[in-house]
């Protein structure tokens, strides 16, 4: 089974991926050689190199600064993400957990026509709503912000956006979006997929496609075997769990122009494997058919943390709304007497590190019968 790849950048200071629908410019026949070893050390080929003023395009959409690698080779490796460094080899530029808490501003003023801020809104709720541990806000203040998102001119003649990726454990800088491209005739879907796609990149996500046959496969610094033939092709790090293809995934190359309907399952799994969230489940009875009074104990077992868990316990009912959360104790476990002739729920929230989760259990306490577990 192929898999998700995430960009091999173990030497990568800076770059930033425009994700075109068409790239008419041409290669140039004398690179810097130096240039060229940083960039096959990426896990590129050769044959993805095309040479601007500035930049070098790789794999079609994947910009690549000349004066970043002129500072790798001055300074060395990249310091990447401690915390994931020993699942990934220190190689993938991933978000450093102490880079968790992602600011977002959005430079409204620089666009002509165009106000993205609800589609902005829908795809910083769908990142958070996955069980991972970054968070995304928008804020005000351009100096309080991780990424800022504006209005900019692509590298190429049909280049729809840009995004910047990992730099020493942050998240990419940018989102450039070329309002010259797009065009008012955006929807508003096809806008929220063009940003939930370029924030991916932020975050160290490649395409889910980068093994399309015109990427160039070749026998570069890191193999995999394709399933169907066993070829060696050049690959990216593995996310485990994910499929080789992924029609439904937002991270796909040449989607400009998109409708959003959600990231696919193995998006969800793509980014909660990378950034596994704090999360704790609750274990206990959850239905006292006939029985009134009733005892039960729940215990409550944390996961993914970031150092030592404590639980809070609170207990709510349906008569109030679900609303009138009580506080019934702490601990990694608590025993209750339900006394109410409803239905009940007991919440259980957990603390680690910095990070924060709960989890709910409904309660059937119905004395007389009837009904089930929420």
């Amino acid at each position: 089974m192929k898999n998700f790849k995430l960009l091999l950048v173990a030497f990568f200071l800076l770059n930033l991926v425009a994700c075109n629908k068409d790239n008419a410019v041409e290669q140039s026949t004398f690179l810097n050689k130096d240039h060229v070893e940083l960039i096959k050390q990426m896990g590129f080929t050769e044959e993805d190199i095309i040479e601007l003023t500035e930049t070098y395009i790789l794999e079609g959409d994947v910009v690549v600064f000349k004066d970043a690698l002129d500072q790798i080779n001055k300074n060395g490796q990249n310091e990447g993400n401690a915390r994931l460094k020993q699942a990934f080899g220190g190689m993938s530029f991933l978000v450093g957990y102490g880079y968790r808490h992602i600011n977002i501003f959005l430079d409204q003023q620089s666009f002509n026509n165009l106000n993205v801020e609800a589609e902005l809104e829908v795809v910083v709720n769908a990142y958070n709503s996955m069980k991972s541990y970054l968070e995304f806000n928008i804020v005000d203040n351009a100096n309080d912000a991780s990424i800022i998102i504006e209005q900019g001119v692509g590298h190429g003649t049909d280049d729809c956006a840009e995004a910047g990726f990992p730099l020493n454990g942050r998240p990419g800088s940018t989102i450039i979006i070329d309002e010259g491209v797009v065009g008012a005739n955006f929807t508003h879907n096809q806008m929220v997929f063009l940003i939930a796609h370029e924030l991916g990149h932020c975050i160290g996500l490649r395409h889910t496609n980068w093994h399309s046959p015109s990427n160039g496969w070749g026998p570069e610094p890191k193999y995999v075997t394709h399933p169907d033939n066993d070829a060696i092709i050049v690959s990216a790090l593995t996310i485990t769990g994910t499929p080789w293809t992924d029609n439904n995934s937002v991270f796909n190359r040449f989607t400009c122009g998109y409708s959003w309907s959600g990231f696919s399952y193995y998006d969800d799994l793509a980014i909660e494997t990378l950034y596994p969230g704090v999360s704790v489940a609750i274990n206990g009875p959850n239905d006292f058919y006939n029985q009134c009074p009733a005892t039960g104990t729940y215990t409550a077992h944390g996961s993914n943390g970031t150092g030592s868990y404590s639980y809070k316990w609170y207990l709510s009912t349906k008569a109030g709304g679900f609303d009138d959360w009580l506080y019934i104790g702490s601990g990694s476990s608590v025993t209750r007497t339900f006394n109410y002739d409803d239905f009940l729920k007991i919440r259980v929230d957990v603390t680690s590190g910095e990070e924060h989760a709960s989890s709910t259990l409904g309660i059937n306490n119905k004395c007389l019968g009837g009904g089930g577990p929420l």
